[in-house]
């Protein structure tokens, strides 16, 4: 009786946040929740091929949206919880949305992406068969700590995993995870000395294993790349999926070949940036794990669009507005470095909230590397949000120009005036922290420029 009141009350909520125009799982996840706590793990245990969580700092959203992409097209029924609400409560509220009130429903996978901080009780309850760890960057302080603190979450929520682990080996302290685990272990990374956007950002720069000083050989971005300790003599492990020959394209496609055990393909896609590289990489590698061929993969990738905030694109006007979510130093560093390649004349709107799920202290955007634009062809620059005036001050002590800086912090406001002082056949970059995206999208949303992001596709 308890489920059946649990998924009731879950379905319920559910139609009432969509008849009231708004969309999430996270609320009818909890009330079910409250009412039944073993509920998500009894349905997690009735996917027919199993639960695959993907988590990290970055490329969690697009990396599982790739994964369900492609299951699909290949036939399996896949529940994915594609808003991106990666707490326990948002995932089972996402389930619950194909459950009967009986708490039966029919579907192959779920591909599920958890929050960092989450990932040992999502892990313990929907006991998966394959997890897959994108990267660890500093993000919410004030909610996660430092790196070390996240990676022992994660490493601690390795040993439900049933089947096989898969890690970015370019990220040190990602490589290190699971050394203790009995199954399986796929690594992935890049092969490209030749691309190195690294430059002032680094998280992590210490062996997570005897805390020496790390070499490295390349660096990516970030702390990701070639490495290897001096002391200890830890490295980068023999990579099983790589990528090479890496072009960021002027048309904004991503052009570079993959190299899986000696066997090398092309791969060309929509999704733009090295950061897209390694989403590209660990989609394709898990997909891989499963049996999938490696053509089909590809294929379906090249036609898989960015998911929402994420390099979302969309015209106004003949002006081309492009959405790069930017919600920690690491992240906000390598979307400017990749809008920076593009060679014509564009401007930016810049949106920076402090809400609890953005992390209530911003002090991070101290740490991004605005003085890169110094140097960089835009028209101006718009600082938004609840915390639009600590952004122009960092702004102001990158050197850039007062004169093309602007303050506006109501977000609707703040577009409207962008796209105003965008001329026809200009570029408007807008990159908003988590919660200013879900704002800004919601007022695109509710003006016909882009549809709900908790709609389903």
């Amino acid at each position: 009786m308890r489920k059946i009141i649990a998924i009731a009350i879950s379905k319920l909520f559910t139609s009432l946040l969509r008849a009231t125009g708004r969309g999430g799982t996270a609320l009818p996840g909890l009330l079910a929740e409250r009412i039944h706590p073993s509920l998500l793990a009894e349905l997690a245990s009735r996917f027919s091929q199993g639960t695959i969580l993907i988590t990290g700092t970055n490329g969690k959203t697009t990396t599982a949206s790739l994964v369900a992409n492609v299951l699909r097209a290949k036939g399996y029924k896949v529940i994915h919880n594609f808003t991106g609400s990666n707490l326990t409560r948002g995932i089972l509220g996402q389930i619950l949305e194909d459950v009967d009130l009986k708490g039966n429903f029919s579907a192959d996978f779920g591909v599920l992406e958890v929050d960092e901080a989450t990932s040992e009780k999502a892990a313990q309850l929907l006991k998966p068969r394959i997890m897959l760890v994108t990267n660890l960057f500093r993000d919410q302080l004030d909610r996660y700590g430092e790196l070390d603190k996240v990676a022992s979450i994660i490493d601690s929520s390795l040993k439900w995993v049933k089947e096989r682990v898969i890690l970015n080996g370019d990220d040190p302290l990602v490589a290190s995870l699971g050394s203790e685990l009995k199954i399986g272990k796929i690594f992935f990374g890049l092969n490209a000395p030749e691309l190195s956007l690294s430059r002032g950002v680094i998280d992590l720069s210490h062996c997570p294993i005897c805390d020496a000083e790390l070499s490295f050989r390349t660096r990516y971005y970030g702390h990701l790349g070639d490495y290897v300790c001096p002391n200890c003599h830890y490295k980068r492990p023999q990579l099983d999926l790589f990528a090479l020959d890496v072009s960021l394209r002027e048309d904004f496609l991503l052009d570079f070949k993959v190299n899986h055990r000696g066997e090398v393909k092309n791969v060309i896609s929509p999704l733009f940036g090295i950061f897209n590289v390694y989403n590209i990489l660990s989609a394709l590698s898990l997909c891989q794990s499963l049996g999938l061929e490696t053509d089909f993969i590809l294929e379906t990738i090249a036609r898989t669009s960015p998911a929402f905030g994420r390099l979302e694109k969309f015209c106004l006007d003949s002006k081309e507005c492009i959405i790069f979510l930017a919600k920690n130093p690491v992240g906000f560093s390598i979307n400017i470095e990749t809008v920076k390649r593009d060679t014509r004349k564009k401007n930016y709107l810049i949106i920076l909230n402090d809400n609890l799920a953005d992390g209530t202290d911003t002090s991070w955007i101290w740490d991004v590397d605005f003085e890169i634009l110094k140097d960089d062809q835009f028209g101006f620059i718009i600082c938004s949000g609840i915390r639009a005036e600590d952004m122009a001050l960092r702004l102001k002590y990158a050197d850039l120009p007062l004169e093309k800086i602007e303050i506006k912090n109501d977000i609707r406001e703040a577009f409207q005036m962008a796209i105003k002082m965008t001329s026809a056949g200009e570029r408007l970059y807008i990159l908003p922290n988590y919660t200013a995206m879900l704002s800004l999208r919601s007022y695109l949303s509710k003006e016909g420029f882009l549809q709900e992001f908790w709609i389903r596709q």
